[in-house]
């Protein structure tokens, strides 16, 4: 049986940015060397999160990483979420 454990947030002391980007990185080797342990069979099973393998759930992982190390890359992924239109080479805003 799992237990848990509640925890004030406001307890919680906040963390600089080379804090932050230090523990991300800690995390992202983590990560990388788990997903480097798996077995090619193993990149098509289903997670705990219905509807998605090992594979989506990799990738949903890996484009969060590339949207935190670039604010480019966010907006990008956030355009094509939303479907919005695509910046062209030399275009200047409208807004």
């Amino acid at each position: 049986m799992a237990t848990t454990t509640t925890i004030d947030i406001s307890s919680i002391e906040p963390i600089g940015h080379r804090e932050g980007a230090r523990l991300a990185e800690e995390e992202y080797r983590r990560f990388t060397a788990l997903i480097g342990r798996l077995e090619p069979e193993a990149w098509d099973r289903q997670t705990d999160c219905t509807g998605w393998t090992a594979r989506d759930m990799a990738d949903h992982v890996v484009g969060a990483m590339r949207s935190a190390a670039s604010f480019r890359e966010t907006l990008r992924q956030q355009r094509e979420y939303s479907g919005g239109p695509r910046p062209t080479a030399g275009a200047k805003s409208t807004t």
